[in-house]
C-alpha cells in the first residue's frame, strides 16, 4: 500500500533536495544559460544551487521540479543525454544522475496514473530497471518485486506476488519487450495480480503490449 504522505515540513525539505538532484542531473546536457532562459532564474542562482551553497526554497523547488520534469523536457534531456552517450542507451541507464532523474520522473508520473487507486507492488527486472525502480519504490513505500528474465533463471517471487495483500501492481523498466510481456502473462495467469500500468524508458516492441491486454503505459522512447 502506497505511504501516507509526508508531513509539510519533510515535504518542503524533500522538495528542495530533490530540485537540486533534478538540477545537478540535467545541466550535465544542458548550460546553466538554457535552463536560466527555461526556469526564469539567474545563472549564478542555478550555479549557487547546483553546487549546494544555497537550497532553493520550497517554492522556487517546486517550480523547478514541475518545469523539468515535463515529458517534453524529458524527452529533450533524454535526446541530449542519448547524444552524449554515443547513442548507447546502457551506459546512460548506467549513470546515476540519469537514474535518479529518471526515478523522480516516474515517481511522479505514476501517482498521477495511480491517483484514486491501490497500488499494492512495484514489479521491476534483474537489470538497470531495478536501479530505477528501488528508487521509486522508496519514495512511495511500495514493495518491490524482482523478476529475472534470464532464460536460465527464469522465475518470480511467489511469497511476495501472492500474498493477498499484493493484487495490484505498477511494472517499472528500463526497455520493455516481448519477453517481459510473456513473463508478465504468466505472472498475471498465475497470481492474479492486476496491472495499473507499465512504465519504461524504451518501448521495444508496442504489440508486445497485446500479451497483457494493452495496460496504460508511461514511456519516454519511442
Amino acid at each position: 500500500m502506497l505511504n501516507w504522505p509526508p508531513g509539510r515540513k519533510k515535504l518542503d525539505l524533500i522538495s528542495r533536495l530533490e530540485a537540486v538532484n533534478v538540477l545537478t542531473a540535467v545541466k550535465d546536457v544542458f548550460l546553466l544559460r538554457e535552463l536560466t532562459s527555461i526556469l526564469g532564474i539567474p545563472e549564478a542562482v542555478l550555479s549557487r544551487y547546483v553546487m549546494g551553497s544555497v537550497i532553493p526554497t520550497p517554492s522556487k523547488a517546486r517550480a523547478i521540479i514541475d518545469t523539468l520534469m515535463r515529458t517534453d523536457f524529458m524527452v529533450e534531456y533524454l535526446r541530449r543525454a542519448l547524444e552524449r552517450k554515443g547513442w548507447d542507451m546502457d551506459l546512460l541507464l548506467n549513470d546515476p544522475h540519469f537514474v535518479t532523474l529518471t526515478a523522480i520522473y516516474f515517481r511522479r508520473e505514476l501517482l498521477k496514473a495511480v491517483a484514486g487507486s491501490k497500488l499494492d507492488l512495484i514489479i521491476t527486472f534483474n537489470d538497470t530497471s531495478a536501479l530505477i525502480a528501488s528508487q521509486v519504490s522508496t519514495a512511495i513505500g511500495v514493495t518491490t518485486c524482482v523478476c529475472s528474465v534470464h532464460e536460465e533463471n527464469k522465475r518470480i517471487s511467489p511469497p511476495i506476488i501472492k500474498s493477498r495483500h499484493s493484487r495490484s501492481a505498477a511494472v517499472i523498466a528500463s526497455y520493455f519487450s516481448e519477453e517481459h510481456a510473456k513473463l508478465l502473462r504468466k505472472l498475471i495467469d498465475d497470481t492474479g495480480v492486476t496491472l495499473q500500468t507499465i512504465v519504461t524508458v524504451v518501448l521495444m516492441d508496442p504489440l508486445s503490449l497485446k500479451v497483457i491486454g494493452y495496460p496504460p503505459l508511461i514511456k519516454l522512447l519511442p
